[in-house]
Parts: structure tokens; C-alpha cells; sequence
């Protein structure tokens, strides 16, 4: 469940209250899941092959209802009733109301609300099979059919329902080959076929927020993407817990879904919009180590480095508008960095892990008309989590994320007006679990 039982959005233009912006809303978001699935396998074996054949069943069920209701404001700031240059609680005050310089107004469209009913269904067939002791073949088969049942209760118009409806079959293949020419040394080359499709929300018409309170309009027409997935990839271990592997990497996608200005809005509101074709290719270098290992504690080191290169091909409408055929894919850094550090203390039964993590400049939302794009600047985050266990089962843990509380900063255009900068500050959670 979600609610939002009381949001404002409200915007002051060269200090002056802008009435007609503002915007008061009440939400409420309830999903119930059902989820169901069945595994089965086969050991097989003959002469120096052996195969762990598997099979399985997954159903899963979602339904959704979603409530919303929008309130404007209608008044005029020139009349001089109201100085509009004053903070908002000075100005929307009963007295405001009942003099009639502001007056509330209801913006709730017919698809504001909405219930939806998505099922899944999907059967897999898969193998592992090792081939003496240098081979080893992973092969399988998912067969997923997907449906979504999409209603207006209060609009009238049957094509506003059915434009979101889906119902679809999907035949999605996967092979993995490896190679052990040494008791060391590990080669692997894979390929899968993979389905990304757009949530719920992002399919229904209501406007909704992200958790950076971001508005967004839903996209009734986005399709699926498609995503092609090859990638190569050498092992070498330096021992069990020791590793460093060298892995190229190459997609392909088939109508990728991106994050767009409304030019309409002048670029407040975000939506979504389909490509025509995308590829990312890249080569990551990814090591884990023990820098300590003792008795009673452990040291462990972990981290990869990515370096990658997109591409997107806009669809005849978009790259006329936005005036070229190609660019880097939206939401693709073209480096990426990870570090992990770990201690285990074995005689307290408890773990301490920081994980620090980096992303590069990334293209924050394309555009679509005027506007110019909108970048997010490259940060470094740092999260510390700790755990300790108990008998019985207990476990306590303790999360601090963002510690740097390094500043979000967006940027428009070659020149790199800065768009917004904000903090989202660090934050603590404790948790308690009971295993039994």
C-alpha cells in the first residue's frame, strides 16, 4: 500500500506566487500479490556426462486499485487584493478564500483513478550439463504470456482503457558455454534473451511522483523492449575466495523505453517514449580478494570498473525533432565503479560492510522539442551496513546510506546551466529479524 494524503506543488516566478500552478492532491494506492511457483529437477547421468535437467511453473498475479483526486487554485495576483510576494501560508488563509482572491478548483480527470490486473504465467525447460571436467553446458527455454487488464472507472471512453491493455506470448532462449582449461582458469560465453517492460504506473495516464518527488505522465501507448544479451567473460582464481575476472559485454534492444521532457510543460513534467533500437556494449574488470583472514576475523576486498559505450536510435519522429539519429542512451553512464570492504568478527557473529559506489555524467531525461537535455552530473555514494547475529535465529542490522551526502545536480544543455542541485541527506534504518 501507498498513500499520499496531502501533497502541494506550487511554484514562485521572480518572487511573485504563481496561482496557477499550484496544485493540491490526495492518493491512495492499494496492490495485493499472488505468486506461485513450482520447481522440479532430474539428475542424469551417462559415462562422463552429467545433467541436472530442471523444469518449473510460475504464476504471479497483481491487482491494483489507485485513487486520485486534484485540486487547483484560481486567482490574480495583479489585482492587488493579495500580495502575492508573501509565503504561501500567509496567503492561502480563510480570509483569502472567503474575500475571493483565491477560490479552489477541481482538476481530477476521468483517468486520474484507475484499477488494473496484471498475470503472468510462465513454464521453463533448462539443463546443466558438465562434459568431462573442462566443459560444462547451460542451456534453457521460458515461455511467458502476460496480460494486463487496464480500467477507468469514472471516464466513459472505452479506447482510454483499451490503448494500456496488453496481452502477449514471449519465447525467450538462453545458452552458456564453459571452459576450464586449467584448474585456475574459467572462460565463459553466454547468451539470453530478455523482456523489460514498462510498470504499471508508468503505462496509466495519472500523473505520479517519483521518490525525489519528480512528476511524471504516464505512456498508455510504450511497448515492451526487448533486450538481446551476449557477453564472454575469463575467470582466474587465486584461490576459493580470491578471483579476478576480464568481461566484454554487448546488448541489443528493440524499441528501449527512455525518460523524456514534455516539451509542453517546458520540461517540468517527465514522460516516457520508445525508441527505435539501442546497443550497449562495454568491457567490465570485476576482483575479489582476502586481505585478512584470521582466526577470529576477516577482511575481504571486492570491486569492478565498467567502461561502457550506447547508443539509441531515435524513431523518424523523435530524431527529426530533436534534430539527429543517434545519441547515447538515456541513463547510461559510460563508466561505472564499484568498491566493497567487508569484516567478519567471528566470535560476535557479526559483519561490517562499506560499499562505496561512483557513476559518471548520464543523460537525466532526453528531450523531445526545444528543451534542452537534461544531464545528471556524476557522484560518489557510501553506504555502511552491520549486522549481528543471535541465537535462535535473531539477527539485528543496521543501515547508513549516503554518508557523503554528496549533492544531486542536474544540468541543461552544451553549456551546463545547472537545472537544480539539492541533498537528500544520510539516512539511518534499524531492523530486527526472526528466522524459525
Amino acid at each position: 500500500r501507498r498513500d499520499s494524503p496531502d501533497r502541494r506543488s506550487y511554484q514562485y516566478r521572480s518572487g511573485f506566487f504563481s496561482p496557477t500552478v499550484f496544485e493540491r492532491s490526495y492518493a491512495e494506492l492499494s496492490e495485493d500479490t499472488l505468486n506461485l511457483s513450482l520447481d522440479y529437477q532430474w539428475p542424469f547421468v551417462w559415462g562422463a556426462v552429467y545433467s541436472n535437467l530442471r523444469a518449473g511453473l510460475l504464476l504471479n498475479s497483481r491487482d491494483r486499485d489507485s485513487s486520485l483526486i486534484r485540486l487547483g487554485l484560481q486567482g490574480n495576483c495583479s489585482s492587488g487584493a493579495v500580495d502575492c510576494r508573501e509565503d504561501l501560508e500567509s496567503l492561502l488563509t480563510p480570509a483569502n478564500f472567503e474575500s475571493g482572491a483565491f477560490r479552489l478548483t477541481t482538476t481530477t480527470a476521468r483517468t486520474d483513478s484507475y484499477q488494473a490486473v496484471t498475470d503472468i504465467a510462465a513454464l521453463y525447460l533448462g539443463a546443466e550439463t558438465d562434459i568431462g571436467q573442462a566443459w560444462s553446458l547451460v542451456t534453457g527455454l521460458r515461455l511467458e504470456q502476460y496480460e494486463l487488464d487496464l480500467d477507468y472507472p469514472y471516464s466513459q471512453q472505452a479506447s482510454d482503457s483499451q490503448i494500456s491493455d496488453r496481452d502477449s506470448s514471449d519465447l525467450l532462449p538462453a545458452l552458456g558455454v564453459t571452459w576450464r582449461p586449467g584448474a585456475d582458469w574459467q572462460l565463459r560465453l553466454g547468451y539470453s534473451s530478455t523482456l523489460s517492460r514498462p510498470d504499471t504506473t508508468e503505462l496509466a495516464r495519472p500523473f505520479f511522483y517519483d521518490a525525489e518527488g519528480r512528476r511524471f505522465l504516464g505512456c498508455p501507448t510504450c511497448s515492451d523492449t526487448r533486450i538481446d544479451n551476449l557477453d564472454l567473460r575469463a575467470e582466474y582464481y587465486f584461490s576459493a575466495q580470491s578471483s579476478l575476472s576480464l568481461a566484454l559485454f554487448h546488448k541489443d534492444m528493440s524499441e528501449p523505453l527512455e525518460v523524456t521532457l514534455n516539451d509542453a510543460t517546458n520540461g517540468v513534467i517527465r514522460t516516457f517514449e520508445n525508441g527505435e533500437s539501442a546497443s550497449v556494449s562495454g568491457i567490465e574488470l570485476d576482483g575479489d580478494m582476502v586481505a585478512f583472514d584470521g582466526i577470529d576475523h576477516v577482511v575481504k576486498l571486492g570491486g569492478n570498473l565498467s567502461w561502457i559505450d550506447s547508443e539509441i536510435t531515435l524513431g523518424a519522429d523523435a530524431a527529426r525533432i530533436e534534430g539527429l539519429k543517434t545519441r547515447p542512451l538515456q541513463g547510461q553512464s559510460p563508466f561505472l565503479a564499484n568498491l566493497r570492504v567487508s569484516y567478519d568478527n567471528y566470535p560476535l557473529d557479526g559483519t561490517l560492510t562499506l560499499a562505496v559506489n561512483y557513476f559518471d555524467d548520464r543523460i537525466d531525461s532526453a528531450t523531445r522539442g526545444q528543451v534542452p537535455t537534461l544531464y545528471e552530473k556524476g557522484r560518489i555514494d557510501v553506504n555502511l551496513n552491520a549486522e549481528k547475529s543471535f541465537s535462535g535465529g535473531a539477527k539485528l542490522s543496521l543501515k547508513l546510506k549516503n554518508l557523503l551526502d554528496s549533492p544531486i545536480e542536474r544540468t541543461q544543455g552544451e553549456g551546463g546551466l545547472v537545472r537544480e542541485t539539492y541533498r537528500k541527506g544520510a539516512s539511518l534504518s534499524l531492523g530486527y529479524s526472526l528466522s524459525f
